[in-house]
């Protein structure tokens, strides 16, 4: 399966002992690939686009017209898929520094311990979860209304009824069988072209 073709790469930010009983710092996301995607705050709406950063606690939101859509990477190794209309939040997203260049395409495990908390508010996200280091307090917890799933080592679809607390949360977990059209689903909506390099900071 040809999934995750990613040239992106994050490069290591380390930080000496002292530094690392503080708070950790937030963690980096990138825009992979954008059609219609706006972050919005106090004030009014901003477009984002290919490589800028996605701010935590900001609504994320893609808008109605046919081709909208976005492709958000997450310096842990998790892709999100957002559909047309879809709306969400990154709560939180906080990750140690890590003493490795690291690169998507070649991760199987978070390069260091990670915390995100993703509120979908509204339409349907698609997303890959690589290996959490979760026996350290690794945590990836997407929210869909009441229902809320933590998800490590899978593909998920996450799809919020609009104006409803209806959710649906499809995971599956690596190495478990899956069907050919969600296979293909996924091949569709995460398979992203080369884009820019970008660092933690």
């Amino acid at each position: 399966m040809r999934l995750f073709l990613f040239s992106f790469v994050f490069v290591a930010v380390t930080c000496s002992a002292a530094e690392q009983v503080k708070e950790p710092p937030p963690g980096l996301v990138l825009v992979a690939r954008a059609s219609g995607l706006t972050e919005k705050g106090a004030g009014q709406a901003r477009p984002l686009r290919v490589n800028d950063s996605v701010p935590v606690g900001r609504l994320i939101q893609t808008d109605h017209t046919s081709g909208s859509g976005a492709v958000l990477v997450f310096s842990n190794g998790a892709v999100l898929s957002l559909s047309a209309a879809t709306a969400l939040r990154i709560e939180t997203f906080t990750q140690q520094p890590f003493a490795a260049t690291v690169t998507i395409a070649d991760m199987t495990m978070e390069p260091s311990v990670s915390q995100a908390r993703i509120t979908i508010l509204r339409g349907e996200v698609i997303g890959l979860v690589r290996g959490l280091r979760a026996a350290n307090g690794s945590v990836f917890a997407i929210k869909a209304g009441a229902r809320e799933v933590n998800v490590d080592r899978c593909s998920f679809s996450a799809r919020l009824m609009a104006g409803t607390d209806r959710a649906e949360i499809k995971v599956v977990r690596s190495g478990e069988k899956s069907d050919p059209e969600w296979e293909n689903t996924l091949e569709e909506r995460l398979l992203v072209p080369a884009f820019g390099a970008g660092s933690r900071k």
